[in-house]
């Protein structure tokens, strides 16, 4: 983990300082920091505009894979560029080592939201996405397995990670992050393409360690410490390169046991939680009602207009909208109605292979699109349901919810060794 790390924290802790790595002073962090991997996959005109801001310039663009990229034909030869990019930023010291420790973030986006991070390392063995059951840190959603191998080719050889995993933690009765008093500023920067800014502070570790040592057993004794909100497959991904080095024999501190990640309390303001919609194309909202409504413990015409405000003050339901009609579905309480509602949304979608399904964001998008096929409306999701849901030990239904716009996603700015 790092030299000055107590062996028992390492046996204790799931979640640790460790030794963050920050790009040279004369960097323009500007053209160094780019979005999640994950974002944009559908616009290849975004990475575009990326690449073209970039330049030759020292950047993470240099050091991960944009997801829009993952089945292009010479995708061996790009993880091929990455790993060597790795290395020689590291070997030219572009990349610098921090002390161990913290870093805590400041990110302001452009829809008038602050929220506040902080950088860890994540004990791999406290984190499965398999048997949730059996650790404190989960994912908040279904993991597709069969996204996990490309991923897992372009971090099996890298000497570096990145980090976009967002963690969050129900620290209402023990708080995590606000307690932290930052000590000096390490960067503060604005980021492209409408990012927003985003400040970090850096946290000894002979000041962290303490406040994690206290605070950690308090949310353990919730029944989680940790959920997955954003970056669910990257984590995974850490995972399954760690059990590979198991395999193989590595020792228990091995640096790939771990991985970076920025924690984030679930009721910090400025992080937006956002429902996904769905909307079923080449089906008749007739079809879909006659699948659901028996599921339903009521349902009703609505009109268009009263949509808002029907989601706004009926937590437990959802409405079915074709542009023209709309049903108003009332769901069985006790549960999120995307729980109630994905699994039977995938029954139909066995049954009637014709249909295909989309996952959208925003209400009034979402009922734009209505007349092109049957939306799926879903209500505001309160923050307290979501671990109260998790509480269960049983993950959410995969796009459950959003943490915000694509802009708001993590940016890549920081790094760590894990070779």
């Amino acid at each position: 983990m790092n030299k000055s790390t107590s062996p028992d924290a390492l046996q204790t802790l799931p979640l640790l300082p460790t030794t963050i790595l920050l790009p040279d002073e004369g960097v323009d962090l500007h053209r160094w920091a780019v979005i999640a991997c994950d974002q944009f996959t559908s616009q290849p005109e975004y990475w575009r505009e990326v690449e073209r801001i970039v330049g030759e310039a020292p950047s993470t663009l240099h050091l991960v894979l944009p997801e829009v990229h993952l089945d292009e034909p010479d995708l061996e030869a790009r993880i091929a560029r990455i790993h060597h990019t790795m290395r020689t930023y590291l070997d030219s010291r572009l990349l610098r080592p921090l002390p161990p420790g913290a870093v805590l973030t400041r990110r302001t986006t452009r829809y008038g939201r602050t929220r506040t991070g902080l950088l860890l390392a994540v004990d791999l063995e406290a984190y499965s996405y398999q048997d949730p059951a059996s650790v404190s840190i989960i994912p908040t959603e279904a993991t597709v397995p069969e996204r996990i191998p490309p991923r897992l080719r372009i971090r099996r050889g890298a000497p570096l990670e990145l980090p976009h995993t967002l963690l969050l933690v129900d620290d209402r009765h023990a708080p995590l992050i606000a307690p932290l008093a930052p000590h000096h500023t390490l960067y503060h920067t604005p980021l492209m393409l409408g990012g927003g800014t985003v400040a970090g502070v850096f946290i000894p570790e002979e000041d962290i360690l303490p406040h994690l040592e206290r605070t950690l057993p308090l949310l353990a004794a919730q029944g989680i410490i940790a959920a997955v909100g954003d970056g669910n497959h990257s984590l995974a991904t850490a995972k399954a390169l760690w059990e590979e080095h198991l395999r193989a024999g590595a020792p228990p501190t091995h640096p790939a046991r771990y991985s970076l990640v920025e924690v984030v309390s679930i009721h910090d303001p400025g992080l937006a939680i956002e429902p996904i919609h769905r909307i079923l194309f080449d089906t008749p909202l007739s079809a879909l009602l006659d699948h659901l409504t028996p599921h339903a413990t009521s349902h009703r015409p609505a009109p268009p207009d009263d949509i808002p405000t029907l989601l706004a003050t009926h937590p437990s339901s959802a409405i079915l909208y074709d542009g023209t009609s709309a049903h108003h579905l009332l769901l069985p309480p006790g549960t999120l109605p995307v729980e109630t509602l994905q699994p039977l949304l995938d029954t139909f979608l066995s049954q009637h292979p014709g249909t295909r399904i989309d996952y959208t964001h925003g209400l009034a998008h979402t009922m734009d699109l209505a007349p092109r096929g049957t939306a799926i409306l879903l209500p505001p999701i309160p923050r307290e349901a979501i671990f109260e849901a998790l509480s269960r030990r049983t993950v959410l239904p995969r796009k459950s919810f959003s943490l915000g716009e694509p802009e708001e996603k993590r940016y890549y700015l920081e790094a760590r060794c894990i070779l």
